[in-house]
């Protein structure tokens, strides 16, 4: 995620797949051109009110994540 946000217009796909997260940033909306975020198997319970807020994010793979509603 820090490599990701030293060039953020760069970044179109992110795979964030078993990094342990237990929460994102909300720097995540600072990839204006991401399309692609996998946040698959991490400890995550909520995700950031900035991922409503990207307008080009196309996918958003969570398996066996254990949000709350």
């Amino acid at each position: 995620m820090e490599e990701a946000l030293k060039t953020p217009e760069d970044v179109t796909d992110l795979d964030l797949d078993l990094k342990q997260l237990t929460a994102m940033p909300g720097e995540i909306g600072e990839l204006t051109n991401l399309k692609h975020l996998s946040l698959s198997k991490n400890e995550l319970n909520t995700l950031p009110a900035t991922i409503g807020e990207m307008k080009n994010l196309e996918s958003l793979l969570f398996c066996l994540v254990k949000l709350e509603t």
